[in-house]
């Protein structure tokens, strides 16, 4: 399992830290808005996350959220 996640980790780019703006807590897949640690329900990732967190598949919140 502990192998499992890591190569999760690694083919997502999943960075501890956000990309300029661009970060967990504010991508259309981070599932608990302003929680400290939630679910990724990303298709590729599935995982919980930190709020802070960012990875190559963050993607904006469209505008009828």
């Amino acid at each position: 399992m502990s192998m499992e996640l890591r190569h999760l980790a690694v083919n997502a780019a999943l960075e501890g830290k956000p990309a300029g703006a661009e970060k967990c807590e504010n991508c259309r897949y981070y599932l608990e808005r302003y929680a400290d640690l939630a679910y990724c329900r990303d298709p590729k990732l599935r995982i919980p996350v930190g709020s802070d967190w960012w990875c190559r598949w963050w993607d904006t919140i469209p505008e009828n959220s």
